[in-house]
């Protein structure tokens, strides 16, 4: 996990330096600072709850044994695309949040200045 922590803690870094590219490497205030980490959050929820929806479909799925193919080998092609899903929404949720903490962090700079 620490490794894991590390190589997180280095995404945050390089978004960060994409963002003050495009949009300077601090923000002009405070209340900017808030809307646009509100807005990033906001984002990462959308994600986050997307997530919970394919993984209660999932949950459903696997607890009746259900699925809308009876043929065994389509069965586990159908999870399969359930769980891919389920691993780009992930995916997308972990880039909505490291977008959240690259915004603190150009916060945090814009509190030093």
């Amino acid at each position: 996990m620490v490794d894991l922590i590390v190589e997180i803690r280095a995404a945050v870094g390089h978004e960060y330096d994409r963002a003050a590219k495009l949009n300077g490497p601090t923000f002009s205030s405070m209340h900017e600072a808030y809307a646009v980490i509100l807005e990033e959050y906001e984002e990462a929820q959308e994600e986050a709850e997307s997530f919970e929806d394919q993984l209660k479909d999932f949950w459903g799925d696997v607890k009746s044994n259900k699925s809308p193919i009876c043929d065994m080998q389509k069965t586990n092609e159908y999870i399969k695309n359930e769980l891919e899903s389920m691993r780009t929404t992930a995916i997308n949720a972990a880039a909505e949040w490291t977008q959240v903490a690259a915004m603190c962090h150009k916060a945090i700079k814009s509190s030093e200045k």
